[in-house]
This record gives structure tokens, sequence and C-alpha cells, in this order.
């Protein structure tokens, strides 16, 4: 598959409408530029290695965006194709600007800037690494394919193994780096600018590697550049760092001769030999200061969370409230917006959002960790809804989507040690009442139906993980109570009163309409979820609801007054697995998160008969579930 592919083309006009291919001989294959009828140019990237994509997605979901207009911008992501949509940044590389011209010491000024802001981008919680041992492990695999291929001599062999072991025992300062920061990745703008691209390598690690390819490769030959460079970087290497970034000119020597002579590059090959035939003795070690910087969970927003079912319902209004407070939200689900009405409709509003980046997997078989890297916190709302259709053939399904690929999401978790996991279960797995007083987290659970029984397995699942003595982890159930709202899903009852009174059409009620709900409006639960994705708690289960319960025959009353609309109902036998009442005893929602519901039911109800009216015309269908 190349950037030229039917299928990604045909990705790319999804996203952003006709565009037409144009040919460029002096890009590789994987490399597509489109452009559109109003001449506003993007790039179809397209890996080949499942790590250099995702290595590459998370550096635009986590760390680019620190560099504004000096970065693309990325239109979507697509883990099944390993492919990126990319804004283009007009220009030409720097590689093309004369040698010893004025152009060429600005484009390295301006370079300096724009890795500063780089550098200077926060990390985010991540897994700890041990950067030095990292880089002696390296250095060591790359010494020993260069042996192997005959590049270097036993005794340089040694040598490259005693700098391994010196810089195992050094200290180094982190950052966020690029790591192939170099003018054939600078493009430069008609006005001067730099933009900066290709990111396949950005990482964590020592912010001293991100100058040494740069001294090694042109600034030995050219020390103005090296000026004109830290002017912009905004300060210049101090004395101790000087001669680290000396040191690190052999992990760049024996890099440079092994894809020197995999790729049958004479010129890699030759600046290999040079930097290897210039070292005579070990590298004395030069300790340097580490900044610390401590990671956790704060009783604060998160600066970074997942969210898994994001195409749904809830998951659709989590992403955006998360996104109106500033979170960067990486939105997961297995329907494809581009493929799926009902999930391009959910994410029309926040598509385009610059800090939401959608992609779409499915739980039970995709690769999990790459999508949760440096999350604060994961919210997950994935799942097969529905009671009635778990009674059926579908119930596979139910429990491969809401256990066995829970089951996975929390060994990725778990693995990289997230602080949090808000999971969403359900007010169905109490059953049926006991007595007339509302349900409590310390109920006995009796679930009523298949779906039930899945959405139990699934809280209680996420629950064992987090009780682990090795698990750092802390997981939040909770159990929310007949969510209804802008977007609810066609086969719920309120959208489905709803229609009936905008249409005329039937509303149908299994059983006598005396059975009482627990209705919870769609922002009042949002405001919950995010709540427990960020307070400091112990693991936890804890009921989402509003407090108060109503006959489904008095909801159907009030829907009247509210649209003045007679309201035709058919009352059906019930159904299994439909309970006679549930409500939510929310104590503990407002002890634990200082959440309180604030949306009564009629206010619900006009905002939703809002939405109706502005975004699309009532559906047809006049089932009724709850």
């Amino acid at each position: 598959m190349s950037g030229s592919d039917p299928e990604l083309l045909a990705m790319a006009r999804w996203h952003l409408g006709p565009v037409t291919p144009l040919p460029r001989l002096d890009l590789p294959s994987h490399l597509q530029v489109l452009t559109t009828k109003n001449g506003q140019r993007y790039i179809l990237k397209h890996h080949q290695a499942p790590d250099r994509f995702h290595a590459e997605f998370r550096a635009y979901s986590t760390w680019v965006p620190a560099l504004k207009e000096h970065a693309p911008a990325l239109i979507h992501a697509d883990p099944d194709t390993l492919s990126l949509l990319l804004t283009a940044i007009p220009g030409q590389r720097a590689t093309q600007l004369p040698e010893d011209s004025l152009a060429e010491r600005r484009a390295h000024r301006d370079a300096g800037h724009v890795l500063r802001l780089l550098h200077q981008a926060s990390p985010g919680p991540h897994t700890a690494t041990d950067v030095p041992a990292y880089l002696a492990e390296r250095m060591r695999w790359w010494a020993a394919r260069a042996h192997l291929a005959a590049l270097i001599t036993s005794s340089d062999l040694r040598l490259l193994h005693s700098w391994a072991d010196e810089m195992a025992a050094e200290t180094l300062e982190t950052t966020v780096c690029h790591l192939d920061y170099q003018p054939r990745n600078w493009i430069v703008r008609d006005a001067g600018q730099v933009g900066v691209v290709d990111f396949e390598h950005t990482r964590l690690d020592a912010r001293i590697r991100d100058f040494a390819r740069l001294e090694h490769r042109y600034w030995r030959r050219a020390q103005h550049l090296r000026t004109a460079f830290f002017d912009g970087y905004g300060r210049p290497l101090d004395s101790s760092e000087h001669q680290l970034l000396e040191r690190f000119r052999l992990l760049e020597a024996v890099t440079a001769l092994v894809r020197g002579h995999e790729a049958d590059n004479a010129e890699l090959l030759a600046h290999g030999r040079t930097l290897i035939a210039s070292i005579h003795q070990p590298p004395q070690r030069t300790p340097m200061p580490m900044s610390a910087t401590a990671h956790g969970l704060r009783e604060s927003l998160p600066r970074r969370a997942v969210v898994t079912g994001a195409a749904g319902f809830i998951g659709s209004h989590l992403c955006q409230a998360l996104l109106a407070r500033g979170v960067t939200v990486i939105g997961v689900d297995r329907r494809d917006p581009s493929k799926h009405l009902s999930a391009a409709h959910n994410l029309a509003d926040i598509r385009t959002h610059p800090n939401f980046v959608f992609a779409t997997g499915d739980l039970r078989t995709c690769a999990i960790e790459p999508l949760l890297l440096d999350a604060d916190v994961v919210f997950h709302l994935a799942g097969v809804p529905g009671v009635q259709p778990s009674w059926g053939a579908d119930f596979d399904d139910y429990v491969a989507s809401n256990i066995s690929a829970t089951q996975r999401l929390m060994h990725a978790v778990t693995r990289l040690r997230i602080p949090r996991l808000v999971v969403a279960s359900s007010s169905s797995i109490y059953g049926a009442p006991d007595g007339d007083r509302p349900s409590t987290e310390t109920d006995h659970p009796r679930p009523a139906s298949p779906y039930a029984v899945t959405k139990l397995a699934e809280e209680q699942l996420c629950l064992a993980h987090a009780a682990r003595s090795d698990c750092d982890t802390t997981v939040v159930a909770l159990r929310y109570f007949t969510v209804y709202g802008p977007r609810q899903r066609e086969d719920m009852f309120v959208q489905r009163l709803l229609d009936a009174a905008s249409t005329g059409l039937t509303l149908q009620i299994y059983g006598d309409g005396k059975q009482r709900r627990d209705f919870t409006y769609v922002d009042d639960a949002i405001n919950a979820t995010i709540a427990a994705g960020t307070v400091y708690l112990s693991n936890s289960v804890i009921n989402v609801g509003a407090g108060r319960t109503i006959s489904l025959n008095d909801v159907v009353e009030r829907a009247h007054r509210l649209t003045g609309q007679p309201i035709n109902v058919r009352s059906t036998r019930a159904r299994s697995g439909d309970v006679s009442v549930t409500c939510a005893d929310v104590t503990s929602a407002r002890r634990l998160l200082g959440w309180a519901p604030t949306t009564d039911l009629v206010t619900g109800m006009a905002a939703q008969l809002d939405w109706m009216a502005s975004s699309r015309s009532p559906s047809p269908i006049a089932a009724e579930a709850v």
C-alpha cells in the first residue's frame, strides 16, 4: 500500500471532500500530496511499520500541537491502514537553500526556535524510562550490527562497549525530542519561517541528542550555523553539554555506518567512517543535573484523556465536554464515521477540533497500548447496549465487547500504569428492586437480563484488576441510570416519545406504563463522569442518577404538556428483563465526587426537542426500551 492507494484516497476524500493527487517525483512512495479545489494542500502518509505509525500518531496527538503553525496539523489517523492525513506546509526543504547564504542562516535560527518549543512541551504522565540505560543498550545493539557487517574492528567494538558502560551510569536531562532534527525535515516558507515534519521518531529522550546530528553532519563545517541555531534556541550549550555532545559522536558514527551500509549510501558510510576514525579513547563521564518532574493524578482536569465508545451517545458528549475544558482527547470507537451515519452525526461538532484525534479501532482485536500512551485517564464507555437484543443470537457480541474487550483494555491500562480508569456500568445490574427504597451501591446485584450480567461482569473485572497489589491504576465504576438528552439512541424511551409527539406516530410502551424510571440528563451524567476521572478516590462504585423516579405514563403526560401535541400510545405486554422500578441513591456521588444533578426532566426534554428540531428529522421508529 502506498500513499496513492485507492483505499487511502477514499479515506482522504471522506475527510476533505474532492481532492486530486499531485505527482511529486521528489517524494517517496509512502507520501502523497493532495490538493482541494480551492488549492489547499494536504499530505497522506502511509507507514509500513506499525511502531512508526503509532509513534508519529502519539507525537501528533500529544506534543506537536505545542509547535502551532510550525508543524502540520493532524486531520485523521487510521490505525487499520497505518496512515496519517496531515495539512501540508508550503515551502521548500532547507537542504535546497544555497550553502553559506543568508537564507540558510535564517533557517537554522528559526529551526532553533522551533526546537525550543518542542523541548518545552509538557511530557505528560508516562511510564518511567531509564534513558541512559536505554541509550547504552541501543549503542550495544548498533555496535553488534556494525561488527557483524565488518564495518568496525574488534577494537572499535570494545571502544563502543566502553562508551555504553559509561553512558549507563550517566545523568541526562530528559525532554520531548524530535530525534531526526536536521534540514531535510525543515520546510522553509517564502517568508523564511521554518516548519518541521517527520515526527515518527519523536519521544522522551536525552535533550542533547537533538543537537548531535546537526553538530556532526552540518555544524563542523559551518560554525556560523551553530551560532545562528542557538540564537534561535534561546541559550547556548554550557561546557558540560558541549562535552556530552562531543561524546554522542560515537552513537552518530555507528548508526551512520550501519544505515549507510544497508542503504548503499556512500556519503553516509563515509560520514560514519570519518567519525569513527576521529575517536581515540573512551569518553570521560561528565555528570549533568537532571530536572525532575513529578507526574501523577491530581485533583484537576487531565491533560490527555482517552475515551472509548467516543462515537456513541454518552461518549460523544464526554469528548465534547473534555475538549471544551481544554483537555486533549483521543476518541476510540469501532464505528468509522466515514461509514457509520450515527457515528458521523455524533462527532460532527468536534471532528475538526485541534485537540481531538479519532481512531477507528475495535477493542476486541486492535492494538490498544499505542492508543493509551501518555494518557492521564481512560474513560471506558465502549460496549454493546440494550436489554432485549441480549436474549438472542447477539449475546456472543455482548460477551466479546463488554467483557473480553474490557479484559484486553485493563491489561493495557495496568501495564502502562495509567492512573485512573472510569468504566461505564449500568443501573440494570440491580435488577428487580428490593422494596420502595432507592438502589445503593452496597445492594446485592440481581441482574435480570444477559445484558445486565455482562455489565456487572465488566465493572467487576475492572475492579478485580485494580485490586491487585501490583496495580497502580484506580478504577471508578459509574452505574448510569437511564441517560437521555440530545443524540440519544433511537431505541430509547425519551427519544421515541419525543419523536411520537413531533410526528403523530404511535408510541409503543411495553407494559402498562406504570413502570418507573430514574431519568438522568446527559450533561449531568457527563459532569459526574469527568469528576470521577479527576478527584482523588480509591477503587469505587458510584450511582449516577437524578435520585427521582417517575412512571412512563407521567413522562408521556409531561411531554404532551411540553409540546402541546397529543401522543398516541399503544401498550403491549411487558418484556423479559425490563424491571418495574429504577431509582438511584446518589449519596455516594455527592460525597465522593462533589456532584449533584441539576437538570429536571422537563428542562432536559426541552433541550432534546430543540436538538431534534435543529439537527434532523424525527425517526419513524416507535419502539420503546429503557
